[in-house]
């Protein structure tokens, strides 16, 4: 993982830089947090009961064919348009793969890549979790499903995931900001994919 400390020249502070794109990278970037704070001890459990948790999790899967997840991160605000997604190699997709699904741009070349709606319903995933008017989501509770963003997608009626009603809005930065919620995020999304496993 790219990880370097820095000297901030005007004001002569200590700047730690860590990559935080992967799992991997989170777990690198809190322990090196840890061991800048002088509590490198504690990073390193809190490191492992997160490993712990996600292992749990992994073991608990349901066991059959995973869903495939379309993960959107931004578009034009109510609108199906200028989307980007969770791609290969972007933390998101770890999440999917972690909560039992399967990312449906899982062979992008990028960890965010725009994709075209003539895409999406070639790919015609299972689930579609869309985070695209989160700054405008207000107090809604992350995971369930927003009447606007249905009827934004209710115009592409052969998707099975709206067909099945399964487009969701998620709309909380535990998604967004990798850190020590890592298994908040995987369980609320695995929550999503295989709602009867809830208990």
């Amino acid at each position: 993982m790219f990880r370097r400390a820095l000297a901030s020249p005007q004001l002569k502070l200590p700047v730690l830089e860590v990559d935080d794109a992967t799992i991997e990278g989170v777990f690198d970037s809190i322990r090196a947090i840890g061991r800048a704070a002088g509590v490198a001890g504690r990073s390193s459990e809190l490191v492992a009961r997160i490993r712990s948790e996600l292992d749990v999790l992994r073991r608990s899967g349901p066991g059959r064919a995973p869903p495939t997840v379309l993960f959107i991160v931004g578009r034009t605000p109510g609108r199906i348009e200028d989307l980007i997604a969770a791609g290969r190699g972007s933390y998101i997709s770890e999440l999917i793969a972690l909560a039992g699904g399967k990312n449906i741009l899982d062979d992008a070349a990028a960890p965010y890549s725009k994709i075209g709606v003539e895409q999406i319903l070639a790919r015609n995933p299972d689930v579609i979790l869309d985070m695209g008017d989160m700054a405008a989501a207000g107090s809604e509770t992350a995971g369930r499903p927003r009447q606007d963003v249905q009827r934004l997608w209710q115009r592409f009626k052969t998707l099975k995931a709206v067909q099945q009603g399964r487009v969701y809005s998620v709309d909380s930065d535990v998604f967004m900001i990798p850190g020590p919620r890592l298994a908040e995020a995987a369980r609320r999304i695995a929550e999503l994919l295989f709602p009867e496993s809830r208990p």
